[in-house]
């Protein structure tokens, strides 16, 4: 049996190559304690690198979308996943949401990035309960 601790798990997740920060993802969802997934793979669903998840079917994706499967899904591929409890998928599925939205302004806002250098421009932040809050 091997094991992570949690820098190398880290390590993994901040990886240049998609590739292992995506097995890293894997290794959380397969090896460790669903009350720790949020905390540890929410971070990456903003991740927009596209990679060829699966070369055979030449199916493009970004690291976000393989971070939400694994996060929403019961399999993986055909391999099943372990189940989460009722209330822990509710939580997830609840700030899951947010996370199309969340990666259109995204995309928006990196054409326009140049508009946020200056100071006293106003933006909008979104809080885990989805309540969208403006700022400087």
């Amino acid at each position: 049996q091997m094991q992570l601790t949690e820098g190398e798990v880290r390590g993994l997740l901040w990886s240049r190559s998609p590739f292992i920060r995506c097995a890293g993802h894997m290794y959380i969802r397969l090896g460790m304690h669903h009350e720790r997934y949020w905390e540890l793979m929410a971070d990456s669903l903003m991740d927009d690198e596209e990679f060829l998840a699966f070369p055979t079917r030449n199916e493009k994706m970004t690291v976000g979308q393989y971070v939400e499967n694994l996060l929403t899904k019961d399999k993986y591929c055909e391999m099943s996943v372990p189940r989460l409890p009722v209330a822990q998928r509710k939580a997830i599925n609840k700030r899951m949401v947010f996370y199309g939205q969340f990666r259109k302004r995204y995309a928006a806002n990196m054409e326009v990035l140049d508009r946020y250098k200056e100071p006293g421009v106003k933006v909008e932040i979104c809080t885990q309960d989805g309540e969208w809050l403006v700022g400087e």
